[in-house]
């Protein structure tokens, strides 16, 4: 009965997910429904994540991918994983990461040191296994979730060792 039809829900939902559900408003309905029926806390956060993913892989939109987390956030709350603690605190941890990034890019015109210092903060913060370049050469650094940076951040992180925080500045101006 009620088993069978939880596991039918989850398999309609993930079938659904191989589709282009993004250009079908549908699609994308009846995922969020079919895993909510199924009672699937942890494959709607799953969802959720990798929403949160594709904004930033595919589209770099940052606050979108940052309302896909919370929302990622609030269903594995409803989870029922001996981990959930865990995975909540590491997802908020990423949000925050991700919030910071934010900010460091909107300070990038007016504060051109105060962006960078957050983002050598961000950095530091990366395990090693974390951090990645892509090969399309325009962002690095992966974050769990993938909070990406610009690829001239690190060519201007290494001048900042160099040069004057003054010469610096103004390579940074020139880029943006």
């Amino acid at each position: 009965g009620v088993s069978k039809q939880r596991e039918v829900y989850i398999m309609a939902a993930n079938y659904l997910r191989t589709l282009d559900w993004r250009a079908n408003p549908d699609c994308l309905k009846n995922i969020l429904n079919f895993y909510t029926k199924a009672g699937a806390a942890d494959s709607l956060a799953g969802f959720y994540l990798g929403c949160a993913q594709m904004e930033i892989d595919e589209y770099k939109a940052y606050d979108k991918a940052l309302q896909a987390m919370q929302e990622a956030a609030k269903h594995l709350s409803r989870s029922r994983a001996s981990d959930r603690e865990t995975q909540i605190r590491v997802l908020e941890q990423h949000c925050d990461r991700i919030r910071r990034f934010n900010a460091a890019q909107g300070m990038l015109a007016a504060d051109p040191a105060g962006g960078v210092t957050i983002y050598q903060q961000l950095l530091q913060e990366v395990p090693e296994q974390q951090v990645r370049l892509r090969a399309r050469g325009s962002t690095c650094s992966r974050l769990h979730c993938r909070c990406w940076l610009n690829r001239y951040l690190i060519a201007l992180l290494c001048c900042l060792s160099l040069m004057s925080c003054t010469l610096a500045q103004r390579l940074l101006r020139s880029r943006l």
